[in-house]
């Protein structure tokens, strides 16, 4: 619960904010070639996605959405005009097809041409040499098809030098490489584990001892690479753009997320968003030409909101490329079909689904099979699929409403995707605990006129703004919104700030809203809007805000 002076108490909680999200490249990439930067050439692609591992040592599980993320990326470049791709599978992702693919693509491309190179499976470490530059004391590296710590199968893998080395080698040749990772790679999460959800990370962590490459032929060796970095800075190629699924410290996980026919499949937020990016939802401007900063910024807004702030991927290229056209050259991209609605995924802990009551909006799943939320009678908590408890208290009467939430959470995810508004905490901070003060900010509006709801995580309907004919006038869409001094309380857990900026008022909106206030009917509140934004301009923002109590562990 939250208390605002001068409105009437609003129950609002704090969400996971990204600090910096530049952050160091994907495996630590050491390169130093001047290159010109995409895009006038011709693009070539190496899609690899890894679900079957054999793993005779038990070591790396088998995952479920690696496979789609694969075939996705795939479809999406066919329908771009790419003709030179190469997809490798499951136990076609050895390192002999992954690395011959990549020297074959290599060979054919001309300088000015753009080589993608997509890896959706495990990531793992190996203890670094003792003179190892790496800060950690770990190496990262690529787990493939039959890689194992003893046996034939240690050399099939592919470790981080190895592509520093590959893309030195493309822009020796004059050769972009845009690399794409869906992986975790480091053995740090920034949060405990919830063991009543088994979420799919892709990541092992079982640390690989000794050198790996040592092991290896010399003709399987990357033609340049020099495994002792000597202590070279690390830097961004200037002929790189790297999109990484998580920070260095993080995991990477599955979650369940509409594939075409609209039926919810596992996947990795990066792959899926990278996808959706390419065939036009990351042209912001609308103006047909995909930039790398709109890229970014596309990929990391929707990260953020379909894992409701728990997942911040590293997306980086040289400050020269900052401003890069990533557009295909093979093919003119136009915008996806917006996200459908779905059911939401719902898992129950410890007993069977028959203790549910009847729910509306809800395709029940067990807790291996990629959820969106898992209920604990037992508790009364409702947990995330990626392990965050996000109500409280919730029992079998109340869960319509937490599903209800979740069900408007997927229809405005859909709606603010290509119209996006930008919504900020002060202080930024994973959690606030109960008696903190919390600042609201929203900037960049474009939109003169402004409101502000908010989704408690019990499901309550909170209308926030704007409570009288002042607040409902225009504002000078160029100054950011403030909302200061939001005092947090009970309940705790995850709730949804919806702010919403359009050129035009729309009262019957806002009094539709207005009457919601208090009601657990989340998903009327995404109906209300999209019936009266038919006719307007807009931009629309979410951010997830997690509370606790004082003392609790996560705060």
């Amino acid at each position: 619960m939250v208390s605002v002076p001068n409105r009437v108490c609003r129950p609002v909680a704090s969400a996971l904010l990204a600090g910096s999200l530049a952050g160091a490249a994907l495996l630590g990439m050491v390169s130093d070639p001047a290159l010109a930067q995409a895009q006038a050439g011709e693009w070539r692609a190496v899609v690899v996605g890894i679900d079957d591992y054999r793993d005779p040592e038990g070591i790396l599980s088998d995952l479920s959405g690696a496979v789609n993320d694969a075939r996705d990326i795939a479809e999406t470049l066919r329908t771009l005009g790419i003709t030179d791709l190469s997809v490798l599978l499951d136990d076609q992702a050895t390192r002999g097809a992954v690395v011959g693919a990549w020297d074959r693509a290599l060979a054919r491309a001309h300088p000015g041409d753009l080589l993608l190179l997509t890896y959706a499976g495990h990531g793992m470490q190996r203890v670094a040499a003792v003179d190892s530059e790496e800060a950690d004391g770990y190496d990262e590296f690529l787990a493939l098809h039959a890689f194992e710590r003893r046996g034939p199968g240690r050399q099939d893998f592919i470790l981080d030098d190895e592509i520093g080395a590959f893309v030195d080698k493309a822009g020796d040749k004059g050769v972009t490489v845009a690399l794409v990772v869906d992986a975790c790679h480091s053995g740090t999460t920034f949060r405990a584990v919830d063991r009543r959800v088994r979420p799919r990370y892709r990541f092992s962590n079982v640390k690989v001892e000794g050198d790996l490459m040592a092991d290896l032929d010399e003709s399987m060796l990357f033609e340049g690479l020099d495994v002792d970095s000597g202590g070279a800075e690390e830097t961004i190629a200037d002929n790189l753009f790297s999109f990484s699924a998580v920070l260095d410290d993080s995991l990477a996980p599955e979650i369940a997320l509409p594939d075409e026919s609209g039926q919810a499949v596992p996947r990795g937020a990066l792959s899926y968003y990278f996808a959706r990016g390419l065939r036009g939802a990351a042209d912001a401007d609308r103006d047909g030409v995909l930039r790398f900063d709109e890229f970014k910024d596309y990929i990391i807004r929707n990260i953020r909101t379909a894992t409701q702030g728990q997942q911040i991927p590293s997306i980086v290229a040289s400050d020269e490329n900052w401003h890069a056209d990533l557009s295909p050259a093979a093919g003119a991209h136009s915008s996806p079909a917006p996200m459908p609605d779905r059911p939401i995924r719902l898992a129950v802990h410890g007993e069977v689904a028959a203790r549910l009551p009847p729910l509306e909006g809800v395709q029940v799943v067990a807790v291996t099979e990629t959820p969106d939320i898992v209920w604990d009678p037992a508790t009364g908590d409702v947990i995330s699929g990626i392990d965050t408890v996000v109500a409280e208290d919730i029992d079998a009467d109340a869960l319509q409403g937490v599903v209800s939430k979740a069900r408007a959470h997927l229809r405005f995810a859909a709606l603010a995707e290509m119209a996006p508004l930008t919504i900020a905490a002060s202080p930024p901070k994973p959690t606030y605990a109960d008696g903190e003060l919390v600042t609201l900010i929203m900037d960049d509006l474009t939109y003169p006129y402004l409101t502000l709801v908010n989704l408690a995580n019990d499901g309550t309907v909170q209308f926030l703004y704007p409570l009288d004919a002042v607040e409902a006038g225009p504002r000078d869409p160029a100054e950011p919104f403030i909302l200061e001094d939001i005092l947090v309380g009970r309940p705790y857990g995850a709730d949804l700030l919806v702010g919403l900026a359009t050129d035009r008022p729309l009262p019957d909106m806002v009094e539709a809203l207005r009457g919601l206030d208090g009601t657990t009917r989340a998903l009327d509140v995404p109906d209300r809007m999209e019936e009266r934004l038919r006719s307007a301009s807009y931009r629309l923002g979410l951010f997830a805000l997690y509370t606790c109590a004082q003392g609790a562990p996560q705060c």
